[in-house]
């Protein structure tokens, strides 16, 4: 993540992987080719998960 480099921030494991998990994510649900399909990919509990990840995600930035 080069503004992390750039702003010599150390990105915990645990945030970084959910950085990667959400910008993998965003294409296929911004823009999927089947609507039924994203359904049975992001379940209501996974879709909660990935809440509560990027939850953590914004605290870990609002306290650097």
């Amino acid at each position: 993540m080069a503004i992390a480099v750039k702003l010599d921030l150390l990105i915990p494991n645990s945030i970084s992987a959910t950085i990667q998990l959400l910008n993998a994510a965003s294409i296929s649900i911004r823009y999927p080719p089947d609507l039924e399909e994203l359904f049975k990919t992001y379940s209501q509990e996974r879709v909660y998960d990935i809440i509560n990840r990027t939850e953590e995600v914004l605290d870990w930035i609002l306290r650097q």
